[in-house]
């Protein structure tokens, strides 16, 4: 029988980080700060500012809006934080983060039982609220060395069983959502090996078990465990997984990164340094990096930093950078970087560059820098700087260059080609013209000043009739605010009473034109005709295109040319 030798009650920060913390943490740096009828969040800024560091914490859990005052000289960053947030709050570094964790009530361990059996040592108890006196159920008890864990029943009772092997003490940590974290040291004959173990603190963990997939997946007591000790995590370099919860790691599998991770069926752990390949599927609260195949989907609470491959989806809270393939559909919560390929869908909530390529649809809630070649449409909620294909094409602010049959942006610095450009705030006019051709003629032109597309249908208002459609492009050059150049090559059909010959004018029209109000324009200037018809014979009442002079002739029979004019007025 062991004796429990002391019980101290420790922040768990302490235990794991004080043996090792460099000669000044962030916490432990001074800064002087005043702040008077100002928000929390605003402090909270401030402070960061000052002490060049960032915070992490559960918006839902501080109240940003609370007005503050405060005042500080050459105090620590604790000591700080202890004024402004009332002593409710733990606090846990990691790297250039504090966490801060909404913890205004305390723990108590009373031990029912704490002896050696065989190569085991069994320590069984119950944990109370310190101050009403209340057994807790759903805490986390646990070993951080040997990664075992047991949770509280309703009566607040629970029961651990972990390794005996020397004389060194054994460490036994209790968490609980908005208590604070209480170790129990015990000396007994218990050897800890604390070699090649390594843990860590992270903020960077997201909330995976609030997906559907990680509720209906996940045991209650793994969603427990995330929730009282969510950041802490553990690293080691193997595991093997039949389905979550039946592991190499237990219970405690979702508190440790793996270099490597073999999943029979699916998986559940912190994150994955180096390869992670699933039957099923991968789930994984943390960060990946290097590579992960899932045979049917990966879900990640981190960043990836890679390849992922899933059989139809893949869906990651964190940023993404590297290659990245589903069967089905993509879905990434931030940023993206690098080359992504969905058999249906892709979307993105963040900034992107690199490649989409999507079966049908692409989809970006922010910028794209790069490409989005989609089957059916692209969607860039913000900047396009870069190119995007595909049947249906949308940029609020393009910058870059459209090509598919509808292109539509708000506003537009770049170029769109297709059969239909529409611009918000770019380049519409409505344009009655005349040529030599054809007194009268009607043209749409959409698009910006880049490039702009061009429909137009024509007629004679005689009795030889000639009926003309077709479609162009141009380019609007400002010499001045009010007068320029338009560019414009177009292709036409004439109709000459006969659906049977084809009848093919192709010109360039430069026409100069001077604006007199952003709603009013006349532009005017020579044009080269090129055209090809295989109709011989006129048909009577249609003009004959054909028999009229021309100036200049080719080898080809069918195909002449010469130069004529245009004069228009514009509209909108």
């Amino acid at each position: 029988m062991f004796k429990m030798y002391i019980a101290l009650n420790l922040c768990f920060f302490a235990v794991i980080f004080v043996p090792c913390v460099k000669a000044q943490s962030l916490l432990s740096r001074n800064m002087s700060i005043a702040a008077h009828g100002q928000r929390i969040d605003d402090v909270l800024q401030m402070i960061e500012g000052k002490g060049g560091f960032n915070f992490s914490y559960n918006s839902d859990n501080l109240p940003k809006d609370s007005v503050v005052t405060i005042e500080a000289n050459n105090e620590t960053v604790k000591e700080v934080l202890d004024k402004l947030l009332n002593n409710k709050y733990q606090y846990r570094e990691a790297k250039d983060h504090i966490i801060l964790k909404y913890s205004p009530s305390e723990l108590v361990l009373i031990t029912e039982r704490a002896e050696n059996e065989d190569k085991n040592y069994l320590i069984s108890g119950f944990i109370h609220d310190k101050r009403s006196g209340n057994r807790l159920p759903n805490a986390s008890v646990y070993e951080r060395n040997q990664l075992q864990s047991a949770i509280t029943d309703e009566q607040g009772h629970f029961q651990i069983k972990l390794h005996n092997n020397n004389n060194q003490p054994l460490a036994i940590t209790i968490s609980k959502e908005f208590y604070r974290d209480t170790t129990i040291v015990f000396l007994s004959d218990i050897a800890v090996n604390g070699h090649n173990n390594r843990y860590r603190y992270s903020p960077n963990f997201s909330d995976l078990e609030n997906t559907s997939f990680g509720r209906f997946l996940l045991s209650s007591a793994q969603k427990l465990q995330a929730l009282n000790i969510g950041d802490f995590i553990a690293e080691r370099p193997f595991q093997i997984s039949l389905y979550p919860g039946l592991s190499t790691h237990g219970k405690f599998s979702g508190q440790v990164v793996n270099n490597i991770s073999l999943n029979i069926l699916g998986g559940y752990n912190a994150g994955v340094d180096m390869v992670e390949v699933g039957g099923l599927f991968n789930l994984n609260r943390g960060d990946v990096r290097y590579v992960q195949v899932g045979g049917l989907f990966n879900i990640a609470g981190g960043s990836i930093t890679g390849v992922q491959v899933g059989g139809i989806f893949n869906n990651d809270l964190g940023r993404v950078s590297g290659v990245q393939v589903a069967g089905i559909f993509n879905n990434v919560r931030k940023n993206y970087n690098g080359v992504q390929v969905g058999g249906i869908m892709n979307k993105v909530k963040d900034e992107t560059s690199g490649i989409q390529i999507a079966g049908l649809y692409n989809h970006v809630a922010a910028s794209v820098s790069g490409m989005q070649i989609g089957g059916l449409f692209n969607f860039t909620k913000s900047k396009l700087r870069g190119m995007q294909i595909g049947l249906l094409n949308f940029a609020k602010y393009n910058q870059g260059f459209q090509i598919g049959l509808i292109n539509v942006s708000d506003s537009s610095s770049g170029m769109s080609l297709g059969l239909v450009n529409i611009v918000k705030n770019g380049y519409h006019k409505i344009a009655l013209s005349s040529n030599e051709t054809q007194p009268a003629n009607i043209q749409f032109k959409s698009g910006s000043n880049a490039l702009y597309t061009i429909w137009q249908a024509g007629t004679n208002l005689g009795n030889q009739k000639l009926y003309s459609f077709g479609a162009g492009l141009g380019t609007s050059l400002l010499f001045t605010n009010r007068f320029g150049m338009n560019p414009e090559l177009s292709s036409r059909y004439l109709y000459q009473g006969s659906w049977d010959y084809l009848n093919l004018l192709n010109r360039l029209d430069l026409g100069f034109h001077y604006s007199f109000s952003k709603y009013f324009s006349v532009s005017a200037g020579p044009a080269l005709n090129i055209y090809y018809s295989d109709q011989t014979d006129p048909v009577s009442g249609y003009s004959f295109v054909n028999a009229r002079d021309h100036h200049f002739a080719t080898n080809n029979s069918k195909v002449s040319g010469w130069i004529g004019w245009m004069a228009a007025i514009s509209f909108f």
